[in-house]
């Protein structure tokens, strides 16, 4: 590696920068066998992951963005309203 800055021997000594990234060597292909095949297999199982959120909170969630959107959208075309407008002299002071 190269740096712009000289490194303090203290970085050097505490994260370990003069030691190799890879302290052994690679495995050969019939250790990796090996060690692959130590491993049981799973042949016929079935996982069913459990639910990130459940079914209620699912229910109570869409209920939150619905009454969200009802608050949000008017204020949306509210504000497109009020842009648009170019005759109104208080709406240019904020336009610029």
């Amino acid at each position: 590696p190269s740096y712009s800055w000289p490194l303090s021997p203290f970085l050097t000594e505490v994260l370990s920068l003069d030691s190799s990234l890879f302290p052994t060597t690679m495995l050969t292909n019939d250790e990796c066998c090996k060690t692959i095949d130590q491993y049981p297999n799973i042949d016929n199982f079935q996982y069913q992951p459990p639910d990130t959120i459940p079914i209620l909170n699912k229910i109570c969630l869409k209920r939150l963005q619905y009454l969200l959107s009802g608050v949000f959208r008017p204020l949306d075309v509210l504000g497109l309203e009020i842009s648009q407008d170019v005759n109104n002299v208080n709406i240019q002071h904020y336009r610029g």
